[in-house]
C-alpha cells in the first residue's frame, strides 16, 4: 500500500508533468491534473459517474495509445518548442502508464470534448489529466 507521501510525490509529478502543456484541436486547452475518490469497482460507468456527466453526451472510451499517438511523435518540421513538447508528453504518457493502472481515456460530447485521461492510483483513488477539445 502506499502512503500519503506516495501519493503526494506523484501528485506533484504530474502536475510538473503537465505544466505548460496544450492540447492541441481546433482550440488550444491546457492539460491538468484532478483527483477523485476512490471507485466502488472499477468499470467505465463508476468512473464516468464520479465526472457528474450527463449519460446523454456521447462518451467514447479508448486506450491510451491512440490518445497519445500524434502527441508523442517527433516530426522534422517541428519547431524546437514543438520537440519540446513532444518530450514533455512521451514523459508524461510515461508517468502515468507507470504509476496508474486500467488507464483509460474517454471522450465526452460532440464538437466541444471533455477529454479525461483516467487511472487507478496505488490507494485506489481515481486520478488522471483532463482537458478540452474542439472538433468538428
Amino acid at each position: 500500500m502506499s502512503t500519503n507521501k506516495d501519493i503526494s510525490d506523484l501528485t506533484t509529478q504530474i502536475k510538473s508533468a503537465v505544466e505548460g502543456l496544450v492540447f492541441i484541436s481546433e482550440t488550444d486547452s491546457p492539460m491538468e491534473l484532478f483527483i477523485l475518490p476512490a471507485a466502488d469497482q472499477e468499470t467505465r460507468e463508476n468512473k464516468i459517474s464520479h465526472f457528474k456527466i450527463s449519460l446523454g453526451r456521447p462518451i467514447e472510451e479508448l486506450s491510451v495509445e491512440p490518445f497519445f499517438a500524434r502527441l508523442v511523435i517527433d516530426r522534422e518540421w517541428h519547431t524546437e518548442q514543438q520537440s519540446q513538447d513532444v518530450k514533455k508528453f512521451r514523459h508524461l504518457k510515461a508517468l502515468l502508464e507507470a504509476n496508474l493502472r486500467d488507464l483509460r481515456v474517454f471522450k465526452v460530447g460532440h464538437i466541444r470534448i471533455d477529454i479525461y485521461v483516467v487511472g487507478i492510483d496505488p490507494n485506489g483513488e481515481i486520478m488522471g489529466i483532463r482537458t478540452n477539445a474542439v472538433e468538428t
